[in-house]
């Protein structure tokens, strides 16, 4: 089950959202294809496929750049997304994903490498609980305590965006040139099965 790899609050109350579940769906379809597996660390790559499937699928998200930290029950604390070092365990630069849909969640799925067997979070976003502040988000998730702060420089580029919007347009051509070939497909196998029908009957 997706639900044992995925770190939210609250699960159970998520769960009754129609578009978590279709999230978690089309996460869990990317996982199983080793999606995640080989965007551990690289954020902005995890980010831009991850859009695209969803964009498909007609969930809007948008690409933030954050400043995150992991604190962890031992002790130990990793650094995400600062601009001056402030701690050996630290990485320059880090984006995640902020759905638009009714209940905003936020998906960071590139830190598995950094966690003890999860994926990553999608979890609710509190907007009323950070009004008038740069932090984006806190959870507490058993044994892992995550801040994200919204950055004010960026250094993911918006070309990035682009490109991802004009791929995402190839693909809906695509999937729906596929969907075609597929009803052709099918329409020639209906048509052969009458055929072959008709042909037996002729002897009988």
């Amino acid at each position: 089950m997706i639900d044992n790899y995925i770190l939210c609050e609250n699960i159970e109350e998520h769960k009754k959202d129609p578009e978590y579940q279709k999230i978690l769906e089309l996460i869990d379809t990317c996982h199983k294809q080793g999606v995640f597996d080989l965007g551990r660390g690289y954020c902005s790559t995890t980010s831009l496929v991850l859009q695209s499937i969803l964009h498909i699928n007609n969930i809007q998200t948008e690409i933030i750049e954050v400043a995150t930290v992991i604190n962890y029950d031992d002790g130990t604390q990793w650094f995400l997304g600062f601009d001056h070092v402030i701690h050996e365990n630290q990485v320059p630069s880090h984006v995640v994903l902020i759905t638009k849909t009714k209940t905003p969640y936020l998906i960071d799925l590139s830190i598995g490498h950094l966690l003890q067997g999860e994926l990553g979070i999608c979890s609710k976003i509190n907007l009323a609980k950070h009004i008038n502040s740069d932090v984006l988000a806190e959870y507490t998730i058993g044994k892992y305590k995550f801040l994200y702060r919204q950055k004010l420089t960026h250094k993911f580029s918006q070309v990035y965006e682009t490109s991802i919007l004009n791929r995402i347009n190839t693909d809906k051509k695509i999937f729906s040139d596929i969907k075609v070939l597929k009803y052709l497909n099918y329409t020639a196998i209906i048509l052969s099965l009458f055929s072959a029908i008709n042909f037996v009957f002729k002897f009988l």
